[in-house]
């Protein structure tokens, strides 16, 4: 049962008050999220002073010796690049030579959460599938990315882009409560780390988050929305983005969690020093094998196209030595002491 009553056709009318959406009648579903997210009477873990600083000196120590070998291409990581390196390097390898194509499933994704974001900030009341439509809308007179590709788009396309983002839309407004403003919800938040001068680059948008902190006591709840099994991957995805706002702020989330939408299920964890370093060790890790992969591809593409001409031959095995020999140094590069699979915590889930 709902307080909210949906619009009639095209009527739009105003929200409710910040004071209606605070004691809403909730389904289980609701009501067992607001529970667990709830910080009344907890005590929120506090983070000493300097955090930040600390994070980025590991993070660089680890990561010194991967800049001579980085040639002229910058390395971004982000959630999806962990997953892959530390998954099935085969698959990394092969996704690193397909160039990037928007498609259904992937433009889905961005317009549920461009709905979503709509239902949280607007004062205004949707219904769900005009809050797809304006999320639509809003994505193709921006004109960029996504939106290019929606206005080139098929109506088929568009259609099932329509149904399958309405479908996360429902789900969402079925399990999750109305977010009051007090809470600060916000959606997709870009959160950054650069490395010498730019030429390593973490980056990360959580789903959501909710909350801040105050002072060097955590208080923001960063929350990934996935359907499906559940799997140690998306832990690993939510510690990265507790890194990343550690990077900004010098304080993490209280609490990350990942919520499925088809089963209305979630796993929660809060955040420690120790998940920090453990996070710290898996990013530098994944920097140096991806550089090591991409000097070895690159060698292999050079064996691949040698040519029968003697001079070209000799200039492209040198070029392929010059690939084995970084693949060789980052193999032996030393990283910091700290810099050890302590990722423990991941292995018993």
């Amino acid at each position: 049962m709902s307080t909210v009553e949906e619009p009639v056709g095209d009527q739009v009318e105003p929200a409710l008050t910040e004071g209606s959406f605070s004691k809403p009648v909730l389904n289980d579903a609701q009501q067992d999220v607001l529970d667990r997210l709830r910080s009344v009477g907890v005590v929120r873990p506090a983070f000493e002073p300097g955090l930040r600083e600390h994070l980025r000196l590991e993070l660089e120590r680890g990561m010194a010796p991967l800049i001579e070998l980085l040639g002229e291409e910058d390395l971004y990581l982000s959630k999806h690049k962990l997953e892959q390196v530390h998954g099935c390097e085969g698959k990394f390898l092969a996704e690193e030579d397909i160039p990037f194509e928007w498609s259904v499933p992937i433009a889905r994704g961005l317009v549920a959460h461009r709905a979503i974001e709509i239902q949280i900030t607007s004062r205004t009341r949707w219904s769900a599938l005009d809050l797809v439509d304006e999320a639509i809308a809003r994505f193709q007179n921006d004109g960029r990315g996504v939106g290019e590709w929606l206005q080139r788009a098929t109506e088929a396309e568009v259609d099932m882009v329509r149904a399958e983002a309405n479908n996360a839309l429902c789900s969402f407004q079925d399990c999750w409560p109305p977010l009051a403003r007090k809470w600060r919800p916000a959606t997709e938040v870009p959160m950054r780390a650069e490395f010498f001068a730019g030429r390593i680059v973490l980056t990360g948008k959580p789903d959501l988050t909710i909350g801040f902190p105050e002072g060097q006591t955590a208080g923001k709840v960063v929350v990934d929305f996935k359907t499906g099994r559940q799997s140690p991957a998306h832990v690993a995805d939510l510690r990265f983005y507790a890194l990343l706002d550690a990077l900004r702020v010098g304080v993490p989330p209280r609490q990350l969690v990942t919520y499925y939408l088809d089963s209305a299920t979630m796993h929660s964890e809060e955040v420690t020093n120790e998940i920090l370093d453990a996070t710290v060790a898996r990013t530098v890790g994944a920097a140096r094998r991806i550089v090591e992969l991409r000097a070895i591809s690159a060698g292999m593409k050079c064996s691949a196209r040698a040519s029968s001409s003697p001079a070209i031959t000799r200039a492209r095995s040198r070029a392929c030595e010059r690939s084995t020999a970084s693949s060789r140094a980052i193999a032996s590069a030393p990283v910091a002491t700290f810099v050890v699979v302590v990722d423990s915590a991941m292995g018993a889930l």
